[in-house]
């Protein structure tokens, strides 16, 4: 299911404003060789982001949540008889734009606002195999189109 909308009939300056929702939900199961059900590798049951949206005068704005709910990466990972989990992921990013002339515009990006990190375990996650924490990362870029 999604969603998306510009708000375009607020007064002002406000009427740059729009959203974008999106929503997965995955039911099914997979049977294995000995016919019990397991859940599609490396698929989230539930996900979903929500992206906040500016578009006016020379303005250009972006806010982006995304969310996915655990899955399961491996089956019997490595022969070992449990399988490789990975937490729920959140992350966010941001991006600001200004068009100075047409030909000109700046623009300022930003990666992990959340601080994310990814944490994946076998089979219960008091047994953790990974955890990793990601770099925040800001970028700043001048375009000029000829």
């Amino acid at each position: 299911m999604s969603y998306q909308q510009f708000y375009d009939k607020l007064p002002g300056w406000l009427g740059g404003f729009g959203l974008q929702a999106n929503v997965t939900y995955m039911k099914g199961d997979l049977t294995d060789t000995g016919g019990v059900l397991k859940p599609f590798v490396g698929m989230s049951k539930l996900s979903y982001n929500v992206v906040g949206l500016y578009e006016r005068d020379g303005w250009s704005g972006r806010v982006a949540y995304n969310w996915r709910d655990k899955y399961v990466d491996t089956f019997n990972y490595r022969g070992l008889g449990f399988d490789l989990i990975v937490d729920p992921i959140k992350t966010m990013d941001a991006s600001l734009s200004y068009k100075i002339s047409e030909a000109m515009s700046v623009t300022v990006d930003v990666e992990n606002l959340l601080d994310r990190k990814y944490h994946d375990y076998h089979g219960v996650a008091s047994n953790p195999r990974d955890i990793r924490r990601y770099d925040r990362v800001v970028g700043l870029s001048l375009r000029y189109k000829m």
